[in-house]
This record gives C-alpha cells, structure tokens and sequence, in this order.
C-alpha cells in the first residue's frame, strides 16, 4: 500500500520481512524536520484517520508538546484497525539507532563508620553478605551481614574463632568460611553469629563454603589437592565432586567450586595435562561437564544463574583474561570482552545480566553486560564520591530491583569498601530507566521496531521495547507504549 501527501510526496511502507512474518510495514526511511505533532499530520492524508482513531495519542502529545516525530498509521488494514506500522520520524532516530538505552543506578557504600575496609561478595532479596575488617591484620576480618546499608550492618563472626569471611547468599541463609585454628572451615549462618554451622567434613584439613543456592552450598575442601565440595545443610551432606583419575591416563584432577544455582554447580577442575578448565555439575562428580573452550589457554566459570555460567578464560598464554558466557556446553561458549579493555572477568549471573570488573583506561571497573561483548555497561560510572577502582562480584533481582554487590577502593580514605548498586525495573515503555516515557524512549522504540524480531542480532540487547512479550516489536507493542507515553510518568 502506498500513501501520498498533500504535496504528492508518495511513500512505501512496504518491507517484504514483515509483510512475510504477518506484521506491518516498518518505518519508511524519509525523514521531516517538524516541531510539533500536529502540524506534520495536518500536511498528510492520513492526518485525519489517525486523529478519529486515535485521538487520545495526538492530544496527549500535543498538550505536552511531545515533538521526537511524528507517527502516522494506516488505519485501513484488513481485519484488524488502527496501526500499521509507517512511522515518519525527525532526524534525531538516525542518531539514536546505534544506541543502547540504560536505566540508572545507584550505588551506596555499605561500610560501617570507624572500620578498617570492608567487601561484598553476595546477597539475596534485600541482603548483602560480605566481610569487614575491624582492625590491623588479617586476623581481624570478620563475615558481615547488611540489609541494605552501612547503618544496618551485622556481625556474623563466631565468638571464640580466629577470623571469618563471608561469600554468598541465598533466602534467610549465608555461607563463608571460619577459622578455628588457623584453618578455614565451611560456614552456614542464618542471619546471626549464633546460628553458625560448622560445614567441615572428617577427613579434609580444610573447607571453605563460597556460594549458595537454594538448599545448596558449593565450595571446597582440601586433603592433598583441592577438591571441589557441595553440601545441603549439614557436615554430613557433604559430597565430593572432583572427578575421579583419568582411567587412561591416571591424571588425578584437582578442582573448585565457586557457584551453584537450579541444581548445577560452576568451578574449575584441573584436567589432563594441567589444563584449568571452566566446569559444570549437576550434583555428582560423574556429572562433570568440561566448558573449557578448544585452543584456549585456561578458563574457571565463577557464577552461574538463569541457564548461565560465567567466568574467564585466557586464550594464550601471554593474552589477557577475557570475561566469559557459557550456555552448559564449551561450544556455547561467548567472549564478553569490552573492545577497549585490557583485562576482564564476569563473576555472576541473574535474569539474563552478567557482571563482574573489566580493566579499561587503567582503572578497574565494574561491569555490567546482557549476553555480548558489546552490551558491555560500565557501573563504575554511577560510583559513589571517592570511590576510584571497583568491581561487581554478585547480581540478583528481588522485588522488582536489580542489586548487584562488589566492592571499591576509596582513594580519599585509602580503603576498599563494600558496595552495593540498585536500579528499580522500568515501567513499561521507559527505555531509558528516568521513571518517565516521553520523546527519548520514543527513539528507542523506533528503532526496535524498525527491526522487528527480537531475535534479530540488530535488535537492542534484551529486546526491551518488546512490551508485550511475544518476541517482536510491532504494532502491539505501539499500542502499549502510546497509553504510557500519554501517562507520562512511570507509576
């Protein structure tokens, strides 16, 4: 179908993918320098159809003076009215189309008034578990809990024990490591010094706890090697999950375990020939799944969430660590290194988003991506006052909020200090994260919808502009943006 204007401008809204996959026409390419919305209508015929169709769009963005471009539909399609799909926009869509929107986040320091350093490692709903030091050695760590700032920090070390660390977790629990003896051993608390249960199994001299997930805990013990550990609660649920000697050859692995999540564990074993392997298991060693990427140096996956593992490799010897994706298999394996760092590691994952640090402009960063190199977002960005180098080591999404937890170092103050971002979900249509959906969410939903599928590699990460979830973004999804646009701000 074609449409002409006033001035016998004619246009083709045709484009052959969408007609074949049953949507309507993209956006046609001519693009009107204009002011306002209403003055561009009144110069085309389909002016007046879109005005009886939809008048609360026009008025809405009239009386705010909405003026990104302007949108005109063919309301005469078959079977279904009101959009088709041509869009005539001002010139600043082609300046939008190659950016990514990104909501804002906060980031707060949780380091408690008058201590030596502090760090987070983890956290779940509104928790964050890490470590602080209240004193001059080593001697003086000590596992930490808060629930959401440096005022609202917990103690969690044991009375009567050398030091302790805290690493993840999950619901009402937290795990780590205390040392006794000069010895770490596996820790599970919940929520208070008193609770700690001592994880140690007979036999290792030594056992660390460093992730939960569900009624899971993964980590490590020693006896001659590293062995890579998983319990559900107890010392006696302990099981080993370091793959037994190679029958053929008798190599006799060593291995860690550093994530757990839906009933798989993440970590490394050192395979045949001394090769540090990123790995998988589902609960066993005889599970054991080799994610190391053929041809590369070494890897260790680190985290591991929503059918994610993540982590790093080095693809030579002499390269540089490169952050790492893997869908359960080494050649589901995806490279997340930022173009422009020297350095990086992903460290978690949660709802599609991976995070970790990557070294760029040489400092340190934390780091945020969604499944490429080039989603790569730099949280260090949003840091708070004094804050230089920083890296994310855990991300989870609770109550309709992201968190993620790391750490920074404070140059003002001279020490590291636990950190915690929050960025609260969009409403539906702010593509840009500023709680309100107006002309700048606009451009990023022109060019999504210029794309059409979700699966198309063109298409923002995350397929954000897909608000009504069917995996394309069209007309439908038009329909919900127009009555957010209209509210304006996001509820």
């Amino acid at each position: 179908m074609n449409f002409q204007s006033s001035d016998g401008r004619l246009f083709d809204p045709l484009d052959r993918k969408r007609i074949q996959q049953g949507h309507s026409p993209s956006f046609i390419n001519t693009i009107f320098v204009q002011n306002h919305f209403n003055p561009l209508l009144r110069g085309y015929s389909l002016g007046a159809t879109l005005a009886r169709e939809f008048p609360f769009a026009i008025d809405g963005m009239s009386r705010r003076e909405r003026c990104a471009g302007a949108i005109v539909m063919n309301s005469t399609r078959a079977s279904t009215p009101g959009f088709a799909g041509v869009l005539v926009l001002v010139s600043a869509i082609t300046s939008a189309a190659g950016s990514t929107a990104q909501a804002q986040w906060t980031c707060i320091s949780l380091h408690p008034s008058g201590e030596v350093s502090s760090q987070a490692n983890g956290g779940s709903g509104g928790q964050q578990i890490g470590s602080v030091q209240v004193g001059p050695t080593v001697g003086h760590y000590r596992a930490s809990l808060w629930n959401g700032s440096a005022g609202a920090w917990v103690n969690l070390h044991p009375p009567g024990t050398v030091y302790s660390l805290g690493y993840g977790a999950e619901g009402n629990h937290q795990v780590g490591e205390v040392y006794t003896d000069g010895l770490p051993r596996a820790a599970l608390w919940t929520g208070t010094a008193a609770s700690w249960v001592n994880l140690h199994p007979p036999g290792p001299s030594n056992s660390s706890a460093l992730a939960i997930g569900g009624n899971q805990q993964v980590g490590r013990t020693y006896a001659g090697g590293y062995n890579a550990a998983l319990w559900s609660g107890s010392a006696a649920s302990y099981v080993n999950l370091n793959p037994p000697p190679n029958p053929s050859t008798g190599y006799a692995h060593s291995s860690e375990a550093f994530g757990v999540n839906g009933g798989q564990q993440v970590g490394y074993v050192i395979a045949d020939g001394g090769i540090r392997s990123a790995s998988l298991w589902s609960g066993s060693a005889a599970s054991w799944v080799n994610l190391h990427p053929p041809g590369s140096n070494s890897s260790i996956a680190l985290g591991i969430g929503g059918g994610q593992q993540v982590g790093r490799i080095s693809p030579s010897p002499s390269s540089p660590d490169h952050a790492s994706l893997w869908r359960g298999s080494a050649a589901s394996w995806v490279d997340l290194h930022p173009a422009n760092s020297t350095n990086s590691t992903a460290s978690a994952a949660a709802g599609g988003m991976q995070v970790g640090y990557a070294d760029v402009g040489g400092r340190r960063r934390a780091s945020l991506w969604t499944g490429t190199a080039a989603s790569w977002v730099d949280l260090s960005a949003f840091r708070p006052a004094g804050i230089g180098t920083c890296q994310a080591n855990a991300i989870w999404i609770a109550g309709g909020v992201t968190y993620v937890a790391g750490r920074g170092f404070n140059s003002i103050e001279f020490r590291d200090e636990a950190l915690l971002w929050s960025q609260k979900a969009p409403c539906k249509g702010d593509l840009n994260g500023d709680g309100f959906v107006d002309d700048s969410d606009f451009l990023f939903f022109v060019v999504a919808y210029n794309v059409l599928d979700c699966t198309d590699p063109a298409m923002p990460a995350g397929c954000p502009s897909d608000l009504n979830g069917d995996s394309f973004v069209d007309d439908a999804d038009f329909s919900v943006f127009v009555v957010a646009y209209n509210a304006l701000i996001c509820p």
